[in-house]
């Protein structure tokens, strides 16, 4: 994205909606007030350097905003809005080109919270009234089932973390495991310290990491670093001293948290606190300017920080941009008319970078200097391939070996992308090369 964010023409006409392409840009998705119609989708388009407002409003003119637009993803051909008010909570399915209307999914009284895709044939869907994971089937768009613990409760969570075919969840004092094939829960990650809310979870190579604080009350936070190949806790940091972490991100080779309008970075394989912040945003005050876990994102592809601001869930949004280099404010303004930022998503079909259960993939060492080992799961034919940020395909080979090693000596420094394709499948991962 460029400095010139909101330097930009704003397209709102029909005709300008249903003509855009967004297949290549960053879509600000605003919540809304609560008990009025006011949630929906913009996007930034990268190759104009356009705002596109009231994405799903002016695709659908006879639908109103969403009454608190919860979770918006992007899979395959489909758009998926989560919205979540008391008489109207529903998953609304659309198409991902223009935004028209194909189906919606009532969800009762459940509540949505998020939404993460399993498979190509399903997602799990998070509910804060309701124990236990809904499954959406996405060839149906129906909920075909759900998915529950004996120990603690799924479903109310907003963070779900999907590794080959397990699903990671947290559940207070512990990470719940979902083998996904069957959609049973079958164990449990003790995490020893841990606060009761989620802040953040993300994976990065083999380790996943979690981020748990107390919520709106208290200071106190931890991070948890898990090896997925034993499924046990490796770090326990405590993280109480700086204050209250949230938001948790990552470049593939150092996580990003905020406490209040402070950013702190931390190599991924440190197991120290960092002592002093990174960068700092200049409009986060209090709390209630950070709208839950996604409105902090990390854009390795264009070295910059999105940080968005709810403004205190009563007014338009703000946002601000800095350098992911050396933490520099580029650009800070309102986005007239969009109410609660609350979620950053990147879309650039050309780096798509969604792991699918169908195929399991290891990529290791990250980051990488001289090689780079490639493990995938089975042995059918595969097209394996390395991938600039531009798109381009620096590398690729067919070979239906479970283990690949690639020497690294011509690859410059830089984020990557390593794709393996099968007759059924599709999984990208990114990788950090220095030399």
């Amino acid at each position: 994205m460029k400095t010139t964010f909101l330097q930009i023409t704003l397209m709102l006409s029909a005709f300008s909606v249903f003509s855009q392409n967004y297949s290549n840009g960053l879509f600000l998705v605003h919540e809304g007030n609560f008990g009025m119609p006011s949630g929906d989708i913009s996007f930034y388009d990268n190759e104009s350097d356009s705002l596109y407002l009231d994405i799903y409003q002016t695709a659908n003119p006879t639908e109103e905003a969403f009454d608190v637009l919860q979770d918006f993803e992007i899979f395959n051909s489909s758009a998926y809005f989560l919205t979540k008010s008391a008489a109207n909570e529903k998953i609304v399915i659309t198409a991902a080109e223009d935004f028209s209307f194909i189906a919606d999914v009532d969800l009762n009284t459940a509540g949505p919270q998020s939404i993460t895709m399993i498979s190509e044939s399903k997602a799990y869907i998070s509910c804060a009234n309701a124990p236990n994971l809904r499954i959406l089937d996405l060839e149906e768009n129906i909920i075909n089932g759900s998915v529950g613990s004996s120990v603690g409760t799924f479903g109310s969570q907003d963070f779900i973390s999907v590794h080959g075919t397990k699903a990671y969840i947290f559940m207070g004092d512990k990470l719940g495991v979902i083998d996904t094939e069957l959609d049973s829960a079958y164990n449990d990650i003790l995490l020893p310290n841990a606060e009761s809310s989620c802040a953040g979870m993300l994976i990065e190579g083999q380790k996943l990491f979690v981020l748990s604080n107390s919520g709106w009350s208290g200071d106190e936070a931890h991070l948890f670093r898990i090896d997925l190949e034993t499924d046990e806790v490796e770090l326990n940091l405590d993280l109480s001293g700086l204050g209250k972490a949230r938001l948790l991100q990552s470049d593939g080779a150092n996580l990003y948290f905020m406490i209040l309008g402070e950013v702190y970075k931390m190599g991924i394989d440190e197991d120290i606190a960092p002592t002093e912040s990174f960068a700092s945003s200049s409009f986060v005050d209090t709390w209630g300017d950070l709208a839950y876990g996604k409105s902090f994102l990390v854009n390795a592809s264009s070295q910059e920080i999105y940080i968005g601001s709810a403004e205190e869930f009563s007014g338009e949004s703000s946002y601000e941009i800095l350098d992911l280099g050396d933490g520099t404010s580029l650009d800070t303004d309102i986005v007239s008319g969009g109410i609660i930022l609350n979620q950053f998503l990147i879309r650039n079909e050309a780096l798509d970078v969604e792991e699918l259960a169908s195929v399991r993939v290891s990529i290791y060492p990250i980051p990488a200097n001289d090689y780079l080992v490639i493990e995938i799961e089975g042995n059918e034919q595969k097209e394996i391939s390395l991938i600039d940020l531009n798109g381009n395909t620096i590398r690729s080979m067919k070979s239906s070996d479970p283990r690949i090693r690639w020497n690294l000596d011509e690859v410059s420094a830089g984020i990557y992308f390593v794709r393996v394709k099968t007759k059924s499948s599709l999984s990208t991962k990114r990788v950090l090369i220095y030399n």
